[in-house]
């Protein structure tokens, strides 16, 4: 019986059109191994941050806000690579100059929960989008493209 069953999912594995992948329609970044690092780390720490913010918030603490806001905005200082916004697309500069302004609202010391919840969903929005418009490559050696 279990041979049965085989042979019909074979069968129809082999008749049943094989959907080719959709080809990628968004925009690569090319960077280099440590720029690389760095992003996907940096990617990390902000989703980590937003959530952190949402549960200070869900804790009816939004003054904290402030100051997870402003540890990832000194992480930036502290850690990222020389030169490495020449490596992005113009766009994606865009939307990076966008986000750190979300950053830099939220690191000013508001305890307003509603305003705090405005710019954490659209610093998220500003996330999606990019995601939705860039891929990173894997890493290159050499200059960034």
């Amino acid at each position: 019986m279990t041979k049965l069953i085989s042979a019909v999912f074979l069968l129809v594995s082999f008749i049943l059109p094989i959907t080719p992948q959709a080809e990628e329609q968004r925009l690569p970044v090319s960077l280099q191994p440590e720029q690389h690092e760095w992003v996907l780390e940096y990617m990390r720490s902000m989703l980590e941050t937003v959530a952190d913010i949402q549960g200070d918030l869900a804790a009816a603490q939004p003054g904290q806000a402030a100051l997870r806001a402003q540890q990832i905005n000194q992480f930036v200082t502290d850690t990222k690579p020389r030169g490495i916004g020449r490596s992005f697309p113009p766009a994606f500069r865009a939307m990076s100059a966008q986000m750190n302004s979300y950053w830099a609202t939220l690191a000013t010391p508001a305890g307003d929960s509603r305003v705090i919840m405005e710019n954490t969903r659209a610093l998220l929005n500003t996330c999606n989008a990019c995601h939705r418009t860039f891929y990173l490559n894997a890493p290159v050696s050499g200059s960034a493209q």
